[in-house]
């Protein structure tokens, strides 16, 4: 949920015809098609202020992927208000309201290696069908809300890696990093990117 600039010289091959006299184009030089970089539109890069404009890959969650530093992530998302700290735990819970909350769980050295949105805020379950619009989704059109159909049929290697009666947690990727889709009362309320195969049960 990050760009080239390109040139377009034609070339026209004449073989076997007799020229045809008839008023001859100046060629445009090829520097005058040329885009500069910052030419080039930027309308699908992901707001840092609305999810709903972030892509969840593999290894990010639209401005925020793995390695990045926890804290700069978090200070970067506008939007979002920091929860309170758990003693010290260093995870970093992010709260606003009716957005999905954020969740970036750092290693020793401040990095990330788990990003989670949720339906929780502010510690408490919200309603994940009134979080659909505002939360990022997959390429594939999965997020918070999804029901436990349309992740299956958008996501058919999907592969069930816990199955307790409250939920079941779906994991794709066939090598680290991992997207985690946790599953309760038929509805996605949580999705996980992480270098881990599995999410821990609670964050800290």
């Amino acid at each position: 949920m990050k760009f080239a600039a390109f040139a377009i010289v034609t070339v026209a091959l004449l073989a076997g015809c007799t020229p045809v006299a008839s008023p001859t184009a100046t060629p445009t030089p090829a520097s005058s098609s040329t885009a500069e970089p910052s030419a080039l539109p930027t309308d699908d890069a992901p707001d840092p202020t609305d999810p709903s404009t972030w892509v969840i890959e593999s290894a990010a969650v639209g401005p925020i992927a793995l390695g990045d530093a926890a804290a700069d992530a978090a200070d970067a998302l506008t939007s979002y208000g920091r929860g309170e700290a758990l003693g010290d735990c260093p995870v970093i819970f992010l709260d606003a309201p009716g957005l999905p909350g954020v969740v970036l769980s750092p290693g020793s050295d401040g990095a990330i290696e788990a990003i989670t949105i949720t339906s929780k805020s502010a510690g408490m379950p919200q309603d994940p069908t009134v979080l659909a619009d505002a939360s990022p989704r997959t390429s594939e059109g999965v997020g918070i809300g999804s029901t436990r159909d349309e992740l299956v049929a958008a996501l058919p290697d999907a592969e069930i890696v816990r199955d307790d009666p409250a939920s079941v947690v779906y994991r794709t990727g066939s090598a680290s990093p991992y997207r985690l889709f946790v599953v309760e009362s038929d509805r996605v309320v949580a999705i996980t990117v992480s270098y881990a195969d599995a999410i821990p049960r609670e964050f800290c």
